[in-house]
Protein backbone atom coordinates (compact mmCIF):
# COMPACT_ATOMS: atom_id res chain seq x y z
CA UNK A 1 0.00 0.00 0.00
CA UNK A 2 1.26 3.71 -1.01
CA UNK A 3 2.85 5.20 2.07
CA UNK A 4 1.82 9.07 1.11
CA UNK A 5 3.16 10.72 4.32
CA UNK A 6 6.19 8.10 4.17
CA UNK A 7 6.85 9.82 0.47
CA UNK A 8 6.15 13.46 1.33
CA UNK A 9 8.68 13.61 4.65
CA UNK A 10 11.08 11.35 2.04
CA UNK A 11 11.28 14.09 -0.77
CA UNK A 12 9.90 17.40 0.72
CA UNK A 13 13.19 19.05 0.99
CA UNK A 14 13.71 18.16 -2.90
CA UNK A 15 10.38 19.46 -3.78
CA UNK A 16 6.80 18.51 -5.55
CA UNK A 17 6.47 18.52 -9.54
CA UNK A 18 3.47 19.88 -10.83
CA UNK A 19 2.00 19.27 -13.63
CA UNK A 20 -0.04 21.71 -15.61
CA UNK A 21 -3.81 20.76 -14.84
CA UNK A 22 -2.67 21.10 -11.48
CA UNK A 23 -0.65 23.99 -11.87
CA UNK A 24 -3.69 25.86 -13.15
CA UNK A 25 -5.79 24.65 -10.47
CA UNK A 26 -3.61 25.71 -7.86
CA UNK A 27 -2.89 29.50 -9.51
CA UNK A 28 -6.77 30.26 -10.26
CA UNK A 29 -7.03 28.96 -6.68
CA UNK A 30 -4.36 30.94 -5.07
CA UNK A 31 -5.81 34.07 -7.32
CA UNK A 32 -9.82 33.53 -5.80
CA UNK A 33 -11.47 30.17 -4.90
CA UNK A 34 -14.25 30.55 -6.14
CA UNK A 35 -13.51 31.19 -9.69
CA UNK A 36 -12.54 27.41 -9.80
CA UNK A 37 -16.01 26.59 -10.83
CA UNK A 38 -16.21 28.88 -13.19
CA UNK A 39 -13.21 29.19 -14.79
CA UNK A 40 -13.25 26.69 -17.74
CA UNK A 41 -9.95 25.34 -17.29
CA UNK A 42 -10.80 24.37 -13.72
CA UNK A 43 -14.78 23.39 -13.80
CA UNK A 44 -14.38 19.45 -13.45
CA UNK A 45 -12.48 19.90 -9.88
CA UNK A 46 -14.37 21.21 -6.82
CA UNK A 47 -12.99 23.82 -4.02
CA UNK A 48 -12.21 20.55 -1.69
CA UNK A 49 -9.98 19.48 -4.40
CA UNK A 50 -8.02 22.73 -4.26
CA UNK A 51 -8.00 22.71 -0.72
CA UNK A 52 -6.67 19.39 -0.96
CA UNK A 53 -3.71 20.10 -3.70
CA UNK A 54 -2.98 23.48 -1.27
CA UNK A 55 -2.50 21.00 1.46
CA UNK A 56 -0.37 19.04 -0.55
CA UNK A 57 1.34 21.75 -1.79
CA UNK A 58 2.38 23.36 1.45
CA UNK A 59 3.77 19.56 2.65
CA UNK A 60 6.84 20.65 0.23
CA UNK A 61 9.58 23.84 0.28
CA UNK A 62 9.85 24.61 -3.34
CA UNK A 63 7.58 23.90 -6.06
CA UNK A 64 8.80 22.71 -9.04
CA UNK A 65 7.41 22.84 -12.72
CA UNK A 66 8.96 23.04 -16.00
CA UNK A 67 9.22 25.75 -19.03
CA UNK A 68 6.90 23.22 -21.13
CA UNK A 69 4.53 23.15 -17.75
CA UNK A 70 4.51 26.98 -17.44
CA UNK A 71 3.78 27.44 -21.56
CA UNK A 72 0.62 25.03 -20.85
CA UNK A 73 -0.63 26.31 -18.33
CA UNK A 74 -0.74 30.00 -19.63
CA UNK A 75 -2.09 28.60 -22.86
CA UNK A 76 -4.53 26.66 -20.78
CA UNK A 77 -5.20 30.42 -19.42
CA UNK A 78 -6.35 31.62 -22.64
CA UNK A 79 -10.18 32.73 -22.79
CA UNK A 80 -12.10 32.59 -25.73
CA UNK A 81 -11.67 36.16 -26.78
CA UNK A 82 -8.95 37.61 -28.31
CA UNK A 83 -6.11 39.20 -26.29
CA UNK A 84 -3.50 38.08 -23.77
CA UNK A 85 -4.29 36.45 -20.48
CA UNK A 86 -1.66 35.46 -17.94
CA UNK A 87 -2.47 33.75 -14.69
CA UNK A 88 -0.06 34.89 -11.49
CA UNK A 89 -0.38 33.95 -8.16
Amino acid sequence: MLDAVGLIEKHRANGLLIDTNLLVLFLVGKTNKSRILSFKRTQAYTLEDFELLERLVDQFRTLITTPHVLTRSQQSGQPPWKGAYYLSA
